[in-house]
């Protein structure tokens, strides 16, 4: 900003200085304006960058007692050093398993909770290591697959993304690594149905059923004596 007041206050003395020079004024006047513009479109693309954590897919409906699954992604438009998030879910719910995705960056350190963790939040964590530039990273990207299971018919469920309050907190980027960057954070809603049971035939009706069978053979008697 200090440079840009001393491109404007020269801008502005070397035009009062010759005012009678037209050429040297027009290129001022372009000076000027290519800055303007310049500086605007560094605050708005500052101000439009979106960086989200995203729950897919964000609804689904399952049966009682079944398995779900759920895909973790990122899509940041700022480069990130790393950082945490945590995943909370209701307690119909429960927590089978995480597994990174194979695709992910191999130089991102990277920490999952263990297989059936019961406690809650999970925390996930996740960093880049490497110092050759570009530092950071950033697009879109699958990180991994979040498997629980529908204990019960209920209320609808959620699977809800957020900030990491625990190590390794949350994420930063290499263009101010002492502020935390800014994120939006996905939910995913799980309907659970009941599991509707197929009738059995009772006992009763199998017996009709094996006895009215029997009534089309002959009997042994009469067979003995049709020979």
């Amino acid at each position: 900003m200090a440079l840009f007041t001393r491109i404007l206050f020269s801008v502005s003395g070397g035009s009062r200085a010759c005012s009678t020079a037209r050429p040297r004024t027009r290129f001022s006047g372009l000076l000027l304006s290519l800055s303007t513009f310049v500086l605007v479109g560094l605050f708005a693309s500052t101000a439009s960058a979106q960086n989200s954590i995203i729950l897919s897919p964000s609804m689904q409906t399952v049966a009682e007692g079944e398995n779900f699954s759920i895909q973790l992604s990122m899509d940041f438009d700022e480069a990130t050093t790393g950082g945490g998030l945590q995943i909370s879910y209701d307690s119909l719910v429960s927590f089978i398993s995480f597994d990174w995705d194979e695709s992910f960056m191999a130089n991102f350190g990277r920490t999952a909770p263990a297989d059936n963790e019961a406690a809650q939040p999970i925390t996930l964590g996740f960093g880049y290591f490497s110092f050759a530039p570009p530092f950071g990273f950033s697009g879109q990207h699958d990180i991994g697959t979040l498997t629980f299971q529908a204990l019960g018919a209920g209320a609808t469920q959620f699977v809800t993304a957020a900030a990491s309050s625990l190590i390794p907190g949350p994420f930063y980027g290499p263009a101010n690594p002492s502020a935390p960057m800014t994120l939006s954070y996905g939910q995913a809603e799980i309907e659970i149905v009941p599991v509707v049971p197929v009738p059995e035939p009772s006992a009763s009706l199998l017996m009709f059923l094996g006895l009215a069978g029997l009534s089309f053979y002959p009997s042994a008697s009469k067979q003995d004596r049709s020979r």
